[in-house]
C-alpha cells in the first residue's frame, strides 16, 4: 500500500523497463533489487518491469522467479531469440499500455538509487530528445563498483572507420564527462526511451503483422544494434541527452580485446552487423571525411573473413542472404529522415565528439541577474546609432523593473559626426554615457574597453544597428538567471522585412566544408549544399518552429518554447554575455581587428570552457544589417575578412584542417579575383563599379599569393 505522502513523491512518468537475460544468474537479482528500489518509483503504480529470458541454461529464469516471481512479468523463451527480438517485444507490450517512457536494462547492471528518477526528468525537460543515457562506471562480479571509479561509458562514440565505442571507457572518472551534454546515442545496457520516438524510429511492419513492433533491428540479433538505432534517431532529428548525474554500475563482459579471445558467435555478429550498420544508415555525405578510412576499414574486415578469421564466414553470407530487407529499411529511412545526412559528418571523429546541451537540473537563482551594460560600439553609422537610442530610451524611462540598466556608446574615432549627433540629444541621459576614444579599437577593442568600465552581471553587445528595447533586455536577463550554465545568449533577429533572420541568428562554428563551400560560391550557386545548410543550422528540424514560436507536428520532435535553444554560435550583433565568463575569458580578443568573427571566437572558447551559447525565442530585436559592409572602401572587405578567418583556424582548427584550408583557399582566391577581374573589365576599370572591382581583384590576387607561401 501506498501512504499519501509516498504518493506525493512518486514520479509522474509511467515506466516500462525491459530486460532480456542470457546466462546471467551472477548479476540477476542485485540488478532486479537495485531497480525496485528506484527513488520515486512503486511497481504497479508508475513502473513496471519484463524480463524475458533468451533460453539461458544456467537458472537464470529460475532466479527471477524465486526472487521477483510476483513483482516482475517474465517470459522464457524455449529458444535463444536475440537481444534485439526479446527487447522489442516487451517494447510492443510497452506501447500498448500507458508507458510514457521505455527503460532498456541489461541485466549486469545496477543503477544508483535516483538514477531513474533523474533520467526521467532529462527526457521530459528536454523534448527534443528521443533518449537519455546515464553515466556507466565499471563493476565487479557482485555489481560494486571498481575503485577507482573507471568510466563504462558515457555515451557512443563513432570514428571516421565506422568503428563505434563506449565514450570514456576505460578512462578513470576525474570529471571529464560530468556535463549533460548531447551526445551521438546511449549504450543499449541503460537507455530511457522516449514514447514517441519509439513510434517515430520502428520499422513499419510487415504485410499481415501489423502488431508487431521493431524498434532494434532484429537482423543484428545482438551486439551493435544500439549504435544502429541511435543513427536512425539521430536522422529523424532525435537528439540523445547524456545525464552525468544518473550514475549506473556495469560489469561488462564483451570488451574491446583480442578477437582470438572473443566467442566466435560474437565475432561473427560483429562482422555481419557491421556491414548491416552501413546498409541501414551509411551515405557517402555522413562520413566523406572517413570515406578511406572506412573503405580500407571494410576491406581489412573482408580479407580477414576469408583468410584467418574463417569462422566469420557465415556472417558474410548472412548479409548477403537478408540484404533486400536491408535495403528495404535503408530506404524507409532516406524516406522519412528529417536532417540530411551530411549534418552528421561531424560526429565521425577521431576524437569523441558531444554537443552542448541546456541543463536539465534545478538550477537555483544564484547568479541572479541585477545589472546589464549595454555596449554599443560606433564608427561613422550615420544615423543609426541615433535610432538605436531613440528606440531604446523610452522603454528605459518607463521601465519600473529591478534591472539596473545602463548604456555605453563606444565610439572608434568616427569621422562622420555620428556619436556626437547623438550625444547631443541623449548626452545628459542618466543611463546613457558616451565614450570617444582617439583611435579605431575596432569591434573587439570597444567593446572591452566599453565593459571593462563597468563591472555589470551581464553584458550586452549591440551593432548600432539594432533596435531593442528593455522589455526585450529583461527576458534575456531573466533567461540568464533561470540558467547559469549559458554564457551568451540572443534574441530572434528580424530583418526590416519583418522576417527572421535565418542563417545569422544562429549558426554553427564553421567547417573546413562550409569555409570552403562560400570560398568557391557554392553558398550561391548551390544553397542548399550541405555544407552551408548544416553551418546554417537549416538541417535543424526545430529551430524554425522555435523562430516562429510555434509547435511541430505530432510525433516529432519538440522544442520547448519557454526555454532557451542551445545555438553554437549566436549573432553578435545583439549577444548578452554573463560578465563573469567574459572577465574570465579576458573579453573579446583585439586580434580580430577591425571587425568579423570575434563573436565567433568568443562563442567558441565558451563552449571550450564548458559553458552554453543559446538564442531565446521569447525575445526579439529589429536587425538591418550590412551597412558596414557598404561603407568599407573597396576590397576591404575582403582583406578583412579573410584574414581574420585565416586567424580564426590558426586558433581554432587542428594542423590538418590549417593545411588543407591553405590548399584549398589559394585556388579559391584566384578564382574569385579572376570574377572580380571579368566585372571590372565589363563595367570598364574607369566607372565606380569597375574600379571597386578592380581593387577587389587585385586585392584577393595578393590573399591568395600570400596563401600559397
Amino acid at each position: 500500500m501506498v501512504t499519501s505522502l509516498e504518493q506525493s513523491s512518486l514520479s509522474p512518468y509511467q515506466v516500462t523497463v525491459s530486460i532480456v537475460t542470457f546466462n546471467d544468474v551472477g548479476t540477476i537479482a542485485p540488478t532486479l533489487e537495485a531497480l525496485l528500489s528506484q527513488t520515486g518509483f512503486v511497481l504497479g503504480k508508475n513502473l513496471n518491469v519484463i524480463v524475458r529470458d533468451n533460453a539461458s541454461n544456467d537458472g537464470s529464469a529460475a532466479k527471477v522467479e524465486e526472487g521477483f516471481g510476483g513483482q516482475v512479468t517474465l517470459f522464457q523463451h524455449a529458444e535463444n531469440v536475440g537481444f534485439s527480438r526479446a527487447h522489442n517485444l516487451s517494447i510492443r507490450e510497452a506501447m500498448e499500455g500507458d508507458a510514457d517512457f521505455v527503460f532498456v536494462l541489461n541485466p549486469d547492471l545496477r543503477l544508483a538509487p535516483d538514477c531513474l528518477s533523474m533520467l526521467c526528468h532529462a527526457l521530459q525537460f528536454d523534448s527534443r530528445a528521443g533518449s537519455v543515457c546515464p553515466k556507466l562506471l565499471r563493476a565487479d562480479e557482485n555489481l560494486q563498483p571498481v575503485e577507482p571509479h573507471c568510466f563504462d561509458s558515457a555515451g557512443i562514440v563513432f570514428t571516421p572507420n565506422i568503428r563505434h565505442f563506449d565514450r570514456g571507457s576505460q578512462e578513470l572518472d576525474q570529471g571529464q564527462y560530468d556535463q549533460e551534454e548531447y551526445v551521438f546515442g546511449g549504450t543499449g545496457a541503460a537507455l530511457l526511451l522516449r514514447r514517441e520516438a519509439i513510434c517515430d524510429a520502428a520499422f513499419p511492419p510487415p504485410v499481415g503483422q501489423a502488431d508487431s513492433l521493431e524498434l532494434f533491428d532484429e537482423a543484428f540479433f545482438a551486439y551493435r544494434e544500439d549504435a544502429d538505432l541511435a543513427w536512425r534517431l539521430q536522422r529523424l532529428g532525435w537528439k540523445c541527452r547524456y545525464v552525468p548525474k544518473a550514475v549506473g554500475y556495469h560489469q561488462r563482459h564483451v570488451r574491446p580485446g583480442k578477437r582470438s579471445e572473443v566467442n566466435p558467435i560474437l565475432n561473427q555478429l560483429g562482422v555481419q552487423n557491421r556491414f548491416f550498420l552501413q546498409i541501414n544508415n551509411a551515405t557517402l555525405g555522413s562520413n566523406l571525411h572517413g570515406l578511406g578510412a572506412a573503405t580500407l576499414r571494410n576491406l581489412l574486415v573482408l580479407g580477414a573473413v576469408c583468410t584467418v578469421e574463417r569462422s566469420s564466414l557465415p556472417a558474410l553470407k548472412n548479409v548477403l542472404r537478408q540484404l533486400p530487407k536491408a535495403l528495404a529499411k535503408r530506404r524507409w529511412i532516406q524516406r522519412k529522415a528529417r536532417v540530411s545526412s551530411t549534418s552528421l559528418a561531424h560526429w565521425f571523429a577521431k576524437e569523441p565528439v558531444s554537443e552542448a546541451a541546456l541543463s536539465s537540473a534545478s538550477l537555483a537563482s544564484t547568479d541572479a541577474v541585477t545589472s546589464v551594460q549595454a555596449v554599443i560600439i560606433n564608427y561613422n553609422s550615420g544615423d543609426r546609432v541615433l535610432r538605436c537610442l531613440e528606440h531604446l530610451a523610452p522603454s528605459l524611462e518607463r521601465y519600473r523593473g529591478e534591472l539596473d540598466v545602463h548604456v555605453r556608446v563606444v565610439d572608434n574615432n568616427s569621422h562622420d559626426g555620428s556619436a556626437k549627433k547623438a550625444e547631443s540629444k541623449f548626452g545628459t541621459h542618466p543611463n546613457i554615457t558616451f565614450e570617444h576614444v582617439a583611435e579605431n579599437l575596432g569591434f573587439s577593442g570597444g567593446v572591452n574597453r566599453g565593459a571593462f568600465a563597468r563591472d555589470a552581471d551581464v553584458y550586452l553587445i549591440l551593432n548600432p544597428d539594432i533596435l531593442v528595447d528593455v522589455e526585450t533586455i529583461e527576458a534575456m536577463a531573466h533567461a540568464m538567471s533561470q540558467h547559469p550554465d549559458i554564457a551568451a545568449l540572443s534574441p530572434i533577429l528580424y530583418g526590416t522585412d519583418g522576417n527572421p533572420q535565418y542563417g545569422f541568428t544562429a549558426r554553427r562554428f564553421p567547417t573546413l566544408g562550409s569555409t570552403l563551400a562560400e570560398a568557391y560560391f557554392l553558398h550561391r550557386l548551390w544553397p542548399s549544399n550541405p555544407w552551408t545548410a548544416t553551418y546554417l543550422l537549416e538541417d535543424e528540424p526545430c529551430l524554425r518552429a522555435y523562430m516562429h514560436q510555434q509547435g511541430r507536428g505530432d510525433g516529432e520532435p519538440q522544442e520547448n518554447l519557454e526555454l532557451p535553444f542551445v545555438a553554437p554560435q549566436p549573432a553578435g550583433a545583439c549577444l548578452m554575455l554573463r560578465g563573469s565568463v567574459f572577465r574570465e575569458l579576458g573579453g573579446f580578443d583585439e586580434s580580430f581587428w577591425p571587425a568579423w568573427f570575434e563573436d565567433v571566437d568568443f562563442a567558441k572558447r565558451c563552449v571550450e570552457a564548458g559553458y552554453v551559447c543559446a538564442i531565446l525565442g521569447s525575445a526579439s530585436a529589429q536587425h538591418e544589417g550590412g551597412y558596414s559592409v557598404s561603407k568599407l572602401p573597396a576590397g576591404r572587405f575582403v582583406e578583412i575578412w579573410y584574414e581574420n578567418m585565416r586567424l580564426y583556424w590558426e586558433k581554432h582548427g587542428s594542423p590538418s584542417e590549417r593545411t588543407l584550408l591553405r590548399l584549398g583557399l589559394s585556388p579559391a582566391l584566384l578564382l574569385r579575383s579572376g570574377v572580380s577581374l571579368v566585372r571590372a573589365m565589363a563595367a570598364s576599370p574607369r566607372t565606380e563599379n569597375g574600379a571597386a572591382s578592380w581593387k577587389e581583384s587585385t586585392t584577393l590576387l595578393r590573399l591568395a599569393m600570400k596563401s600559397f607561401f
